[in-house]
């Protein structure tokens, strides 16, 4: 199943990138840190339990082409580790608008998969503010994103009786520093 929504991503960047030809061009790397909180629901009246808040290490990887002098269309990949267990976000689509050369706001869609030993998937979604460098190689990022409704794949022996169902949310406010080249 990775493999399969890995090459969707690659395959939709690179259409959008040969469909329209941009300005401009970027890979980035992004290393920071991830604040969040995980919730369980469980059956059909999906009553939320929190199971924790915490810090996590966050590494994320951008690929954007800018339109015009304001548009930029991309896609991205994410990981960090929300209650201990890893969390791996796919940003499908990525739109941001740059407020000026050094300022950017956006917003992203996609898919996430969050594993508990159990893997659970569903979308991931949220927006970004980004402050860059005048040479645009360097910037700071404050996001929030949300996990919503991963739903896992199985039940295990020591589930409470239920309808069964079983969906984690996840929270986060992630800061990060980044490097475009």
């Amino acid at each position: 199943m990775i493999r399969r929504v890995v090459f969707l991503f690659l395959f939709w960047n690179s259409c959008l990138i040969y469909a329209v030809e941009p300005d401009e061009f970027r890979l980035g790397l992004e290393v920071g840190a991830s604040y969040n909180e995980v919730f369980l629901k469980q059956g059909y009246k999906r009553r939320r339990d929190s199971l924790g808040k915490g810090v996590a290490a966050l590494v994320a990887a951008r690929a954007y082409a800018l339109f015009s002098a304001k548009h930029e269309l991309g896609a991205g990949l994410q990981y960090y580790e929300p209650d201990g267990n890893p969390l791996f976000g796919i940003k499908a689509v990525e739109y941001g608008y740059r407020i000026s050369p050094q300022f950017v706001v956006g917003t992203f869609f996609g898919f996430a998969r969050y594993d508990t030993g159990l893997s659970s998937m569903g979308y991931y979604m949220g927006g970004r503010f980004e402050f860059r460098n005048d040479s645009g190689d360097y910037g700071i990022a404050t996001e929030l994103a949300y996990a919503d409704n991963l739903d896992r794949d199985r039940l295990i022996s020591s589930d409470p009786e239920g309808d069964g169902a079983f969906y984690y949310d996840i929270y986060s406010l992630n800061v990060s520093a980044n490097y475009y080249f």
